[in-house]
């Protein structure tokens, strides 16, 4: 009875191997219409659908893209709106550590890129794969660029980008995967050249910019390589990391600004080198990456030519000279509720906000309402918040970390001009006890009672208002507060007395993951604490 069952089961089971072989080879391909280019076939697109009040004509093979690539004329005002996925090529495009390409170019597509368009183009949710080009799947563009993700990529050429070269439109909710490389200035991860719009964009790509070209190669991000100045990249995320040989170079733009995102990625490269900006403004901006160079290494911005505001740097920062946590140089701008907590590594003007702000004396910033957290390592002009310090102002700023060098070395300046009747300093504290501080003042070139405008500083200034729940002591309950609370919970995090009573959110008198619960219940609203 046994074998009889068993020999009607494996009879069954090679009826079904052989009718899978009779099935087309491609009927478990993430899309079954997705039939991969040969490199030189068109076909004009024929369907015309109305969305939402919108003419837009369907392309549903790789055929029809490339006829609205090559196409000119009115074709490149047109609508168009993707229907399924489109393979141009359907190897895997690899690259070395370097971002040399491995494949044998000979056996892949190439790609013309799509010119002077100036339409709307929907992605609609299904991506194109198996790009190989030398500008982006689009050459430049004044139109509007949606929903669209473009992976298996590979993306060479002089001011090249992942989606655009050239995007003096808008790019919203794309996604990036592959490489892109230029061996001149501008290159980013989706877009090369801004001066338009882009939202709600993620590039998980490698962007490399060398400098075999252009010696003064230069301007290279995660998201764009530049943009023009004011809030045109906002809401946007790059996990890929970023490597060059030039200057300008940020974890989401290489030059310009930004708002509402964040860096995962390692940004390495020669000079004016940030977290979010290579020079530039931030507003509302996170990194959480490691950003390595030279001079002017900054955690958000490596040079501020704007503002920076209510951002968090919680990556390791390690450059030569002028070396922030936050900043590392500017044009007189204003850093308000900023904070550091990484360790800040640097020769000369480091510091756990600023390495040297305002170097060349306009004496016109302020920075407000900030702290460091992060262990500061230097040789010369080496402060908890300032390396060098000639700002206009800098009021209720805290730092609550180690602090070492070798000759001017301050708990919160490493060198102030500020005691010549250049700048104010005042409400701001630093951390010192056994382990912190311990033979340092203030200022690294002034005794206490001199430095200080309005007193002199406390052994220890309290948060921002011992909430509970805030462990970080921003004044707020978030989830980097639920993150810390889970860190310290399995060791990883060390906090102050202060920072776990505040992560003890249920008061049992310990730290659990079920503190960072609550704790991330509270800043979603659904629990108060």
């Amino acid at each position: 009875m046994f074998f009889k069952k068993y020999n009607q089961a494996l009879a069954f089971l090679l009826v079904f191997v052989f009718l899978l072989t009779l099935l087309p080879l491609n009927v478990f391909a993430e899309n079954a219409s997705s039939v991969c280019w040969d490199g030189v076939s068109t076909k004009e697109p024929k369907t015309l659908v109305k969305v939402d009040g919108i003419y837009y004509y369907e392309l549903s093979t790789a055929e029809e893209l490339a006829f609205v690539a090559q196409a000119e004329g009115n074709w490149r005002k047109f609508n168009y709106r993707l229907t399924a996925d489109i393979i141009l090529n359907d190897t895997e495009i690899k690259s070395d550590d370097k971002g040399n390409l491995i494949n044998n170019p000979t056996t892949l597509n190439a790609w013309k890129s799509i010119c002077d368009f100036e339409g709307t183009f929907d992605g609609n949710g299904f991506f194109v794969s198996g790009l190989y080009t030398e500008r982006g799947l689009f050459d430049e563009s004044h139109g509007k660029i949606y929903n669209l993700s473009v992976k298996n990529a590979y993306v060479s050429g002089a001011g090249s980008g992942g989606i655009c070269h050239n995007s003096r439109g808008e790019i919203k909710n794309c996604t990036f995967s592959g490489t892109v490389i230029s061996s001149r200035e501008l290159v980013g991860g989706l877009v090369g050249f801004n001066g338009g719009k882009i939202s709600d964009c993620q590039n998980y790509g490698k962007v490399i910019l060398t400098d075999t070209e252009d010696s003064t190669a230069s301007g290279a991000g995660g998201i764009v390589g530049c943009g023009s100045y004011g809030n045109n990249i906002e809401n946007c995320q790059n996990h890929g990391d970023i490597y060059s040989l030039g200057d300008r170079v940020g974890g989401i733009v290489g030059w310009g600004s930004v708002s509402n995102s964040s860096n995962y990625g390692t940004v390495q490269a020669q000079n004016q080198v940030g977290g979010i900006c290579g020079t530039g403004s931030a507003t509302n901006v996170i990194n959480f990456g490691t950003i390595q160079g030279n001079n002017n290494i900054g955690g958000i911005l490596g040079w501020g030519r704007g503002d920076c505001v209510n951002a968090e740097n919680h990556g390791n920062i390690v450059g030569n000279n002028e070396v922030g946590g936050i900043v590392a140089t500017n044009f007189s701008i204003k850093i308000v509720n900023c904070y550091n907590d990484g360790r800040v590594i640097g020769n000369t003007y480091v510091g756990g906000l600023y390495g040297n702000n305002d170097p060349f004396g306009y004496d016109a910033g302020v920075i407000l309402n900030s702290y460091n957290a992060g262990e500061i390592f230097g040789k010369d002009y080496v402060g908890g918040l300032v390396g060098y310090f000639t700002q206009k102002e800098m009021s209720n700023c805290n730092n609550y970390a180690n602090v070492v060098g070798n000759t001017n070395v301050g708990a919160l300046i490493g060198y102030s001009e500020s005691i010549w009747g250049k700048g104010t300093v005042e409400l701001c504290y630093y951390l010192k006890d056994a382990e912190n501080n311990t033979n340092l003042n203030a200022f690294g070139n002034a005794p206490d009672e001199i430095g200080i405008a309005e007193g002199k500083p406390k052994s220890f200034f309290p948060y921002f208002g011992n909430i509970k729940g805030d462990a970080n002591g921003d004044g707020k309950v978030t989830a980097i507060d639920a993150r810390w609370a889970l860190q310290a919970a399995s060791g990883a995090r060390t906090l102050t007395q202060e920072q776990k009573a505040a992560a003890d959110a249920n008061g049992d008198g310990k730290i659990t993951a079920i503190d960072a619960r609550w704790i991330l219940q509270a800043a979603s609203g659904s629990r108060v604490l």
